[in-house]
């Protein structure tokens, strides 16, 4: 999880899972690992895909493609975005303000990796 900086232009200082943008040429799946690399520094060349949404930003409204991996326990994690980064159980990121929607999708995310086990 990622601490957004209390000057972030959206969403200031609340927690939220990597994220951003796809770049002119990109996949999704594409934009989802480098985005992952970008602000953690971890990479992963196997995603899974959870869900698309269209949802509304406070103004504008955002197709969101959301991808889970797993935690290979070898790579060292960073933030490098943000101003502080760290895993998290469920339970302390349901004590967390985060970004709209996030906690619900982050508990998807849980039971689809559960369901692959």
């Amino acid at each position: 999880m990622l601490h957004r900086t209390p000057n972030a232009p959206v969403y200031p200082n609340l927690w939220n899972y990597v994220g951003g943008r796809v770049e002119k040429g990109e996949t999704v799946e594409q934009a989802a690992l480098r985005e992952l690399e970008e602000e953690t520094g971890y990479k992963t060349v196997k995603i899974n895909f959870l869900l698309s949404n269209i949802y509304q930003q406070p103004n504008y409204r955002v197709k969101r493609h959301v991808f889970w991996c797993e935690y290979d326990g070898a790579q060292e994690v960073k933030c490098l975005e943000g101003q502080e980064g760290k895993f998290m159980f469920y339970a302390e990121i349901e004590k967390k303000e985060m970004v709209p929607e996030q906690k619900e999708i982050i508990k998807l995310a849980l039971d689809a990796y559960r369901a692959q086990k």
